[in-house]
């Protein structure tokens, strides 16, 4: 009986036990486009501005105990989108802050012309019991609004990030 438990103990410990497979891998992950790691490239961040797709040219992201943390940008179009202060998980997601904001600019020297998200309507949304508080893929899609002349301005996507 005691080998059967010694047995069962060592089992339990080797599949808690944590280790990376993948030896690019920090707390403080930041990607880009054109990282050579296979792993770090298989992320995703796609944008929508009212509809229409953007190219995205570098993405980076990052994720800590309380905060995460991604952009999509190429030379004229910038999108960050931040969540922090996760508190309490509700049903099948999370609790937490979020801010949206979309940057343009006329040539790539000049400075970014940023737009926040209209109060309240910011949405990051997690797929099902997956948010960025352990090291796993982390999925979902978000939306915004934003002031801007007559019509508006609307972004969304989704997001696969790899930690």
């Amino acid at each position: 009986m005691r080998r059967l438990s010694f047995i069962t103990a060592c089992v339990i410990m080797a599949a808690c036990s944590k280790e990376n497979a993948n030896p690019e891998y920090n707390n403080n992950n930041t990607s880009t486009g054109t990282s050579t790691g296979a792993y770090k490239d298989s992320s995703t961040i796609t944008v929508f501005i009212n509809d229409t797709p953007m190219t995205v040219t570098t993405i980076d992201y990052n994720r800590s105990g309380s905060a995460f943390n991604f952009l999509a940008r190429n030379s004229f179009q910038k999108l960050e989108v931040n969540c922090f202060h996760f508190y309490q998980q509700s049903g099948f997601n999370y609790m937490y802050s979020d801010s949206i904001t979309y940057a343009t600019r006329n040539d790539s020297l000049a400075e970014w012309n940023t737009l926040t998200a209209k109060p309240a309507a910011d949405t990051v949304e997690f797929n099902c019991c997956i948010a960025p508080l352990t090291d796993k893929i982390v999925k979902g899609d978000y939306g915004a609004g934003f002031s801007s002349g007559k019509s508006g301005l609307n972004v969304r996507g989704n997001f696969n990030l790899k930690f």
